[in-house]
């Protein structure tokens, strides 16, 4: 979901951020048929069954899982790791002379040598305002002319996008302290009325609020929300996580100041350095990564947790998703790793509306595409027409 979407989500009462407890999904819904299970999933059950019956034996082949990490050590996806088989674990030496060491599962690109790994990153818009602005802040676009004033119209595009990004995340901030004063309200009347902290919609159902127009509203309101699965048990602790949403954008994605890659301490403007992060696969939040992992492979039918799309696959994990935007540098070098070191399949669910280095991600996919590496990658949360709009803006000239 992209920060448009996401400022929406919260601010339609912040259902993204509430468990629905009016529907739940069929179990494993996506490896289900339309036709033979009344579900739109992948049919990868009924096609793996169908093979299988006609005595067809799979070849287990590597899928690297360009991620924000994962946990490599999860009961459902542990076993299904992929072992780099010409690295020794944990001796300190890089064995197998691929430039990177103690390799076993795959390579974190946003890990330091001191074990500490980058979580929050800013977006890419973001680190291209902060650049261009010291280059051009102040300039007057009349006196510059060729790629130059090519380049000033471009940080001219950045900027305003910058700063409306910047000015919805501010409001979003104030918005939802005021949405959660009117819940928080809401309930204290209720509660006041009825006796009870923690009153279900039932609750709500039976109160009479006679002709008490505030009682009424506050009923109303307090069965929207908790519909969305907002209740008085969990109120404090939205409010919490809603609010470090907000903070998160100010303080990390849209902060020009912010600049975590000395945790790493590469230069990342410096593409020809395509050796530096470490192994500590999972990073703070491998939570999306083990997620997709869980889809592609988790192993089928343990009865554990869901069953993955695929048999027969072993999952390289390379890290190169922050909570933010991914560098270009990361996952050109990520799709190198993961093609130099033999997976067969790519997954890259992610994306960005700024890529000033997209010329070198474009060489790693070739690069791909030379070694017969299939690559997966996002189509976008955006709801845009992708062979209409363009979903990533370079710089006119090459950056410096």
């Amino acid at each position: 979901m992209d920060f448009k979407q996401r400022v929406a989500a919260l601010l339609l009462c912040l259902p993204a951020l509430f468990l629905s407890a009016q529907s739940k999904a069929p179990e494993n819904w996506f490896t289900k048929d339309q036709s033979k299970d009344g579900v739109q999933g992948t049919s990868s059950d009924q096609t793996l069954a169908a093979l299988k019956a006609k005595g067809k034996k799979g070849q287990t082949i590597v899928v690297a899982v360009l991620d924000s990490g994962i946990d490599y050590k999860h009961e459902d996806l542990k076993d299904i790791m992929w072992v780099n088989p010409g690295e020794i674990p944990d001796n300190g030496i890089d064995d197998d002379k691929n430039g990177y060491v103690d390799d076993i599962h795959g390579w974190n690109f946003l890990g330091g040598p001191n074990g500490e790994s980058v979580a929050h990153e800013t977006l890419e818009m973001t680190r291209e305002y902060a650049r261009l602005s010291k280059k051009f802040n102040g300039t007057n676009g009349k006196n510059l002319y060729g790629d130059a004033k090519k380049e000033y119209d471009y940080y001219l595009e950045v900027k305003e996008a910058y700063e409306e990004a910047r000015a919805r995340a501010e409001g979003m901030k104030e918005q939802i302290a005021s949405q959660f004063v009117k819940f928080e309200n809401a309930f204290a009347l209720i509660t006041k009325s009825s006796g009870k902290a923690n009153f279900t919609l039932d609750d709500l159902a039976k109160m009479d609020a006679g002709s008490n127009e505030e009682l009424k509203d506050a009923i109303t309101l307090s069965q929207r929300v908790m519909a969305q699965g907002l209740t008085p048990e969990n109120l404090a602790e939205q409010k919490k996580e809603a609010s470090a949403y907000a903070d998160g954008q100010l303080q990390y994605n849209l902060n020009p100041d912010y600049n975590p890659r000395t945790i790493v301490g590469d230069d990342p403007n410096d593409l020809s350095n395509r050796f530096y992060g470490s192994n500590e696969y999972r990073g703070p939040d491998a939570g999306h990564g083990t997620h997709v992992a869980g889809i592609i492979a988790a192993i089928r039918n343990n009865d554990i947790g869901i069953d993955g799309i695929a048999d027969n696959v072993r999952i390289m994990t390379v890290r190169c998703v922050p909570d933010g935007d991914e560098r270009d540098k990361d996952v050109a070098n990520a799709i190198r790793y993961a093609v130099d070191n033999g997976a067969s399949i790519i997954n890259m669910s992610f994306g960005k509306g700024y890529s000033p280095d997209k010329a070198y991600v474009d060489e790693a996919v070739k690069y791909a595409a030379e070694h017969d590496v299939l690559l997966v990658h996002a189509a976008g949360n955006d709801a845009e027409n992708n062979d209409k709009t363009a979903i990533s803006r370079t710089t006119s000239t090459s950056r410096l």
